[in-house]
This record gives structure tokens, C-alpha cells and sequence, in this order.
């Protein structure tokens, strides 16, 4: 019986394909589309945060998940946010020291809306 050889069928399968399909032009066509990618995804950075067909609502930040990122520094966690292009959080109670009016005043000068908060409800 005829040994058949694997390798032979695959190399006359791929030239039967495309007899011109060489190293240099796979690196050409993978770098194109590595180029289109990136571009696609520099472009996409440039949206807001939170659009796109399929959202549904406004993009907000839990501030919890800065609470290791200047944890002594509240306003640098508000600029954060701000940094980030939210403009809706979820949040405690003000930081200490800051008053309820300080707290959302900080919060229009940044543009940012507290839209729910995490208090005991006793205190509500």
C-alpha cells in the first residue's frame, strides 16, 4: 500500500487556492489589518463614554472602585471621574469635613450627577 504524504496535499491545496499567496504578502495582509484595527480603535477612544447602538442608559462609576486611588483625596476622585468622561456616580455620603452643600457643589463644577448613594437607613 502507497504511503500518502499529508504535507505535499496541504502545500498543492494552498497553491491551488492562491498560487501567489507568499510569506511577504501574508506579513503585508496581517499588517493591514493590524493597521485597521488600530485606527478603528484610536477612533473608537475618541467616542463618549457609554455610546454605541445597542446602549441603553447613562455610563456612571461606583466611587468604591476608587476607594484604594487616593483614598484621602476626594476631590482627586471626583477629577478622576471627570478624567474618565462620567458624568453620573454612585456614591456615600460626603467626605468628611465636606458639608452636603460643598459635596454637590464639587460635584456641578465637574459636571458630575449623583444618581444613587449607599447610606444606613436609619439615617434616611
Amino acid at each position: 500500500m502507497a504511503e500518502f504524504d499529508h504535507g505535499k496535499v496541504r502545500k498543492e491545496s494552498l497553491t491551488a487556492i492562491s498560487p501567489t499567496l507568499t510569506l511577504t504578502s501574508m506579513r503585508s495582509l496581517f499588517t493591514a489589518a493590524l493597521g485597521i484595527f488600530l485606527s478603528w480603535s484610536v477612533f473608537a477612544a475618541e467616542q463618549p463614554a457609554g455610546t454605541g447602538p445597542s446602549f441603553k442608559g447613562p455610563l456612571g462609576l461606583q466611587m468604591y472602585s476608587l476607594r484604594f486611588y487616593s483614598p484621602s483625596n476626594f476631590l482627586g476622585k471626583l477629577d478622576k471621574v471627570q478624567e474618565y468622561g462620567l458624568r453620573t456616580i454612585e456614591g456615600g455620603p460626603p467626605a468628611r469635613g465636606m458639608s452636603r452643600e460643598e459635596f454637590f457643589t464639587e460635584l456641578d463644577k465637574r459636571g458630575i450627577k449623583l444618581v444613587s448613594s449607599g447610606v444606613d437607613y436609619a439615617r434616611l
